[in-house]
């Protein structure tokens, strides 16, 4: 298998392992076997440890010296170091646009929106609103900024999945992503980051999940 044929599989296996951190599946602390995943996808080391490395890029595990690799802890320390990248970047990035977004790109954030009243289950309302703050981001059109803020997004969806816990689905407000939408869409740029940084702090904060300390 070459370099070509393992990174689909490398990207399939990705894929599956950050469902199953994003939904407890796997959980926090848990030490993560390349035998093991190799076996249950049938594959060599390889992959799986390039799985791995894109995991880690996403802020969903971490390589421990002497122990491996591991998913990440969720902490109040971690949740706020997130939230400030996040504000900070994001702010960035509407502050950064190359140009007033195209009709597309105001489409795709408008869609996100529109996803998030549809929302049913939590996990379709955290892929909607990951689409949205990655929509609001784009039209800066600089590209490892994007990628940071989608990988941050995703991790941060980690802490508002296992805040919602096994209770009832309540629907989410939308209502800060519409104005921020209103003030992008009037090309008031300055106002929409003000308002998208403080959406992004004034998050619902989680208590403390304890975690495997080994």
């Amino acid at each position: 298998m070459d370099n070509l044929d393992r990174l689909p599989l490398a990207n399939h296996i990705a894929s599956i392992l950050t469902h199953r951190i994003l939904t407890g599946a796997i959980t926090p602390g848990a030490p993560l076997r390349q035998d093991a995943f190799a076996h249950e996808f049938s594959t060599s080391h390889v992959p799986v440890r390039e799985a791995f490395r894109l995991l880690e890029l996403r802020n969903l595990v971490e390589s421990v010296p002497r122990r491996g690799v591991r998913v990440t802890a969720l902490d109040a320390r971690g949740e706020r170091e997130i939230a400030a990248m996040r504000s900070a970047l994001e702010g960035l990035a509407i502050r950064s646009y190359a140009a007033r977004p195209t009709r597309q790109q105001m489409d795709a954030i408008a869609a996100a929106v529109d996803a998030g009243d549809k929302a049913e289950d939590i996990l379709s309302w955290e892929a909607s609103n990951r689409a949205f703050h990655v929509a609001v981001a784009s039209p800066c059109a600089m590209p490892r900024l994007i990628a940071e803020i989608s990988s941050l997004n995703l991790a941060y969806s980690r802490y508002v999945i296992a805040a919602e816990g096994d209770g009832a689905w309540v629907p989410k407000s939308n209502r800060h992503h519409r104005n921020i939408l209103d003030a992008v869409e009037a090309n008031q740029m300055d106002q929409a980051a003000i308002l998208l940084s403080a959406h992004i702090r004034t998050t619902d904060r989680i208590s403390p999940i304890a975690t495997p300390s080994s």
